[in-house]
C-alpha cells in the first residue's frame, strides 16, 4: 500500500540517459548524408526516433562512424550534426547526434521542420 506523499524519490534521469536537455520521442522517415574523409559520399534513409534542443536519435541499417558531421534532410529542411554515439541493435544501428549550434527545428518560427509524429512524454500521466 502506498500513502500520498511516501513514493520514494524516482531519479529524474534515466541511468544511461546523455541529454542534458528534455527528449522529444518522434517518428518520421529521413535523409542521412555524410562523407567519407577519403571523400566517398553517402545516403541513406533513416527513422527519426527522437529529438531535443541539441540532438537527434536515429535509427538506420548502416553504422557511421562516430565523429563524422552529417546532414539529416527532411524535404527542403537541413539539420547538420555530428555523430556522437553509433550503437548495433538487433536489425539496425542506433546514432546520437549533436547538432551544430545553427541547426534548428521547430524552435525557431523561420524553421519549418516537424516531425509529424511527436509526443513530449513528460506531458503523460504515467504513475
Amino acid at each position: 500500500m502506498t500513502f500520498r506523499g511516501s513514493r520514494p524519490n524516482k531519479p529524474t534521469r534515466h541511468t544511461c540517459e546523455r541529454r542534458a536537455g528534455k527528449r522529444l520521442l518522434c517518428s518520421d522517415l529521413v535523409q542521412l548524408q555524410w562523407m567519407e574523409p577519403g571523400g566517398a559520399r553517402y545516403r541513406e534513409i533513416a527513422i527519426l526516433e527522437n529529438l531535443s534542443m541539441a540532438g537527434v536519435g536515429l535509427f538506420t541499417g548502416v553504422a557511421v562512424p562516430e565523429g563524422t558531421e552529417v546532414q539529416v534532410v527532411v524535404n527542403d529542411n537541413r539539420l547538420v550534426g555530428y555523430v556522437k554515439q553509433c550503437m548495433f541493435r538487433e536489425n539496425g544501428y542506433i546514432l546520437g547526434l549533436e547538432l551544430d549550434s545553427q541547426s534548428k527545428w521547430a524552435q525557431e518560427s523561420s524553421h519549418e521542420f516537424l516531425p509529424e509524429h511527436l509526443l513530449d512524454v513528460s506531458l503523460l500521466d504515467l504513475e
